[in-house]
């Protein structure tokens, strides 16, 4: 059971996510009150809507966003007026650097093929 109390873990789902929304608004306060705003992330992936919606409000306020994502990434970045603040790296592709195995049966003569880098 995650539903503990911790000082130093953001346990999902329960406290990651209002966090990082919360992290995000005191970036666009510090924004809009002078100061400069940075918010850098790095995850497998961003398809939640709500924080892509939290980051896009960050970018128009004009904190400036990094993001490395290893997967997929639903935030359209570089959109002006919209995400124009956000830079996105994906690694997903050459640099995804993970094997993939394949095992077939092959009529009762098993055969596992080992890949290294990216399958088309």
């Amino acid at each position: 059971n995650l539903n503990g109390t911790y000082r130093h873990l953001l346990a999902s789902p329960h406290a990651l996510k209002p966090t990082l929304l919360q992290c995000i608004d005191h970036e666009i306060i510090k924004q809009q009150n002078g100061r400069q705003g940075y918010i850098a992330m790095k995850m497998n992936s961003l398809t939640d809507r709500a924080l892509i919606d939290k980051l896009a409000e960050a970018s128009q306020a004009g904190v400036k966003i990094k993001l490395l994502i290893r997967g997929i990434c639903c935030l359209r970045a570089g959109v002006p007026g919209l995400s124009e603040h956000i830079h996105v790296r994906s690694i997903v592709g050459n640099f995804l650097e993970h094997a993939r195995i394949l095992y077939v049966e092959n009529d009762g003569s098993p055969v596992v093929f080992y890949f290294v880098g990216l399958i088309g």
